[in-house]
């Protein structure tokens, strides 16, 4: 028999082998095994920085232009629909974006906005004819990634501004009300729609000398509207591969010219600094990780409680859409088929006359012996039906009930229509 201080002895050996091989898993390749920059998205690391074209032959990693299009001369679209079939896009699970150059500006903050305020009557939307061009977003859009290591939902932006004017700070909000929007149409500042809802997320890039330093962190909403947003970070870190990041930015070294309209000031390619690409692990993939709005946003400093500029709202169902469609089953088959009532109507109307079962029962009506069918019969003579029990309803019945009902039962008789 060992004793306890044996026992003690050989609990704490394991648990510091258990320690060893968790750090071992974590340092895999140096830094973290399961960093943002290194999965199935591709996050430029290299001197010439951000882009939007897929640096490699073979899929994955994907980048933004295998998920977007734009012919010369149109604006962003989907190229593809996620989830796809394309083994190389296993694990994304959605994508969107919106082009947002076009003057005048709907989509502008009004004075007072703040990330730090409920969406319900904190924020609010105004038009500008002339906004600023360090603040102007072009273009935004986001995709959505399950990392099959882990089962971690990881949320990868993008967004491209139209000057590249001192130091850069964008923002993207990732909603999991669908309903979150704000329409102006000019007349004033306008109220937005929808609410916040518990875990949403809001990831803020700080980007400093010449975008050769980034500060990023991500941060988490707790409760509805009546909630806060928490100010200790949920994820932070740095320009993409240059440490651990479960949450890192990067930006443009090179002029870009994506295959989308991109009208920066100068009209021409996107310059250096112009564009900005990041991700967050947002932690495991759940019901919890339904996020289904982004809205992307320029703002003073990466303070939360920063003034807002310019934004970009758009569709990003990471747990898809449900389509529901209700039927009556005539036929008890369960499944719709031929026969079946799809637009509600009696299920009598539809019911096969040869059939000799009752008619569903109505759960607080007194149970029938016997009943006449309600559906019309082919011949003029009325059938007698029967109700339909389980064999647990048999089975409770007394037997002095099913006696009676027995003994109750009519003699089969001539079908005959009595004269």
């Amino acid at each position: 028999m060992r004793s306890s201080s044996q026992t003690r002895r050989r609990w704490t050996a394991r648990a510091a082998v258990g320690a060893m091989l968790i750090a071992g898993l974590g340092t895999v390749g140096g830094g973290s095994a399961l960093a943002v920059h290194n999965l199935a998205f591709e996050l430029d690391t290299g001197s010439a920085g951000a882009n939007t074209a897929d640096d490699t032959v073979a899929d994955p990693p994907i980048d933004w232009e295998d998920l977007f299009k734009g012919p010369a001369g149109s604006d962003i679209s989907q190229k593809v629909t996620l989830p796809s079939a394309d083994p190389g896009l296993a694990g994304f699970q959605a994508s969107g974006g919106r082009a947002d150059y076009a003057l005048p500006d709907f989509s502008t903050y009004a004075t007072g906005s703040k990330d730090t305020l409920p969406i319900a009557g904190g924020w609010q939307c105004s038009k500008s004819n002339n906004v600023g061009d360090k603040v102007d977003i072009v273009n935004s859009y986001a995709t959505a990634y399950i990392n099959p290591a882990n089962s971690h939902l990881i949320l990868y932006y993008g967004v491209e501004k139209s000057s590249p004017t001192g130091d850069s700070n964008v923002a993207v909000w990732f909603l999991k009300d669908g309903t979150v929007d704000c329409a102006n149409t000019g007349g004033g500042a306008k109220n937005w729609t929808g609410h916040h809802k518990d875990g949403d997320i809001l990831l803020v890039s700080a980007f400093t000398n010449g975008g050769g330093t980034a500060n990023v962190n991500a941060y988490r909403w707790n409760g509805d509207d009546t909630g806060s947003i928490s100010t200790t970070p949920l994820a932070s870190g740095q320009l993409c591969g240059t440490g651990s990041d479960d949450a890192c930015s990067v930006v443009n070294k090179q002029d870009l010219t994506p295959p989308w309209n991109h009208p920066d000031k100068d009209g021409g390619a996107l310059n250096a600094n112009e564009f900005f690409e990041g991700g967050v692990d947002a932690g495991p993939f759940g019901a919890d990780s339904c996020f289904a709005t982004a809205v992307a946003n320029t703002r003073s400093s990466q303070s939360l409680t920063a003034t807002l500029f310019d934004f970009d709202r758009f569709s990003l169902p990471v747990c898809g859409k449900l389509a529901v469609q209700k039927y009556i089953d005539a036929d008890l088959s369960g499944t719709n088929n031929v026969g079946d009532t799809i637009s509600g109507a009696d299920v009598m109307t539809t019911r096969s006359p040869s059939r000799d079962r009752c008619p569903p029962r109505r759960p607080s009506a007194p149970e029938p012996r016997t009943t006449t069918a309600s559906w019309p019969a082919p011949r003029a003579a009325s059938r007698t039906c029967f109700p339909v029990t389980t064999r647990s309803q048999r089975r409770r019945r007394p037997a002095s009930s099913t006696r009676m009902q027995q003994t109750a039962r009519p003699r089969r008789k001539s079908t005959r229509p009595h004269q």
